[in-house]
């Protein structure tokens, strides 16, 4: 698509050209028992709040990407078919389709996940994933995902060798993932993502890692998590959110947390640009 006609198209449905924002990492009640809101309300909430395109990225699983996809037509949105996929180390890593090839290799990565796995805990080998990298993006993933975690704990060496392995899998389609949700501890793992981001070339993009539609809906995502845990609201402590900023933002709110930097926000509207591949087409 033209970049004429894409702005044209953003004017016509009322989103402002300077106030765009695409979703790329958002969980529906597929993430079993992590996701609290349905795929439909999910599609809802980005078509009113004026996102440019959201995706779903649910956990090891793609249960809920015809309803998002159908839903998504009928309102006009673009939606993105994804996952948030577990390795083989445990940790996560977020993946997006761009094409007819992507979304075959997403569908063989995930069932080879869960049935060379054991039963409820499916995971994929980087070897099998850089076999079946061709089509998809791949974004650094939550603070779950390896090259987080090591900058947590400072092992600099080593989350720059897998940014390096993980970039030489996937060359310009790697983006290192970033996320404001006023946590002193993310915001810490932020900074060095973006410094490994300058020092590596690698790009670097935004997510709000959604978990529920409003902001209404966290009580929901803290029972899930209860339940998740065999615990109580009272005995949960830490394992909850410290807050309730999971939620779907606005461009707009989006721009606001990232407005002395919107590189990582611009590129959430070229990576949905490259995603073209639709589930209901």
């Amino acid at each position: 698509m033209l970049e004429n006609d894409r702005v044209m198209r953003f004017q016509d449905s009322g989103i402002p050209v300077a106030h765009r924002y695409a979703e790329l990492h958002c969980h529906s009640a597929f993430s079993l028992l992590d996701g609290a809101s349905n795929p439909e309300d999910l599609v809802i909430r980005a078509r009113e709040v004026g996102l440019a395109a959201l995706a779903l990225t649910d956990h090891d699983d793609l249960g809920g990407i015809v309803r998002v996809a159908y839903a998504a037509k009928e309102l006009a949105l673009d939606a993105i078919t994804g996952c948030e996929l577990t390795l083989e180390d445990d940790s996560h890593l977020t993946l997006l389709v761009e094409n007819l090839t992507g979304y075959k290799n997403l569908c063989y990565l995930v069932s080879q996940g869960r049935s060379a796995s054991d039963r409820g805990k499916p995971c994929v080998s980087y070897e099998l994933l850089a076999e079946r990298a061709d089509g998809m993006i791949a974004l650094s993933g939550c603070p779950h995902g390896q090259i987080a975690s090591c900058l947590a704990v400072e092992a600099y060496d080593k989350a720059e060798r897998l940014a390096r392995r993980l970039a030489d899998v996937f060359k310009d389609r790697f983006y290192l993932e970033v996320w404001h949700h006023y946590q002193n501890q993310e915001s810490l793992i932020a900074k060095r993502l973006l410094s490994l981001s300058s020092s590596l070339s690698i790009p670097w993009v935004v997510t709000n890692n959604v978990h529920y539609a409003t902001a209404d809906k966290r009580i929901i995502h803290d029972v899930l998590t209860c339940l998740r845990h065999d615990v109580t609201l009272s005995t949960a402590g830490r394992r909850l959110r410290p807050n309730g900023s999971f939620y779907m933002k606005s461009p707009e709110e989006m721009i606001s947390l990232w407005k002395d930097n919107l590189e990582g926000i611009n590129n959430t509207l070229a990576i949905a640009e490259r995603c073209q591949f639709r589930l209901s087409s």
